[in-house]
């Protein structure tokens, strides 16, 4: 039988970078692996918990948001 994986939550990722040069740190993180029906409001309550959120933006229905935050270290400690 095949496997599959299945993320209980939400996994922060960075975006990969644009070139071959390590890129620079960013208050913008990338998380893919919400919930179906997750909205923005909901988004910003699970992480305002980790960090002050300038701008959530959900991209489509795809389970795919884009936070930035106040910091550059906000960001980066999430992350990690």
């Amino acid at each position: 039988e095949g496997s599959s994986s299945v993320f209980s939550r939400p996994v922060p990722t960075s975006p990969p970078p644009a070139s071959a040069a390590m890129a620079q740190p960013s208050p913008r993180v990338f998380f893919s692996g919400l919930p179906a029906g997750t909205d923005e409001a909901a988004v910003n309550g699970i992480f305002s918990a980790y960090g002050n959120i300038q701008t959530c933006k959900l991209l489509g229905a795809s389970g795919n948001a884009v936070i930035e935050f106040a910091s550059v270290d906000e960001a980066t400690w999430i992350v990690e």
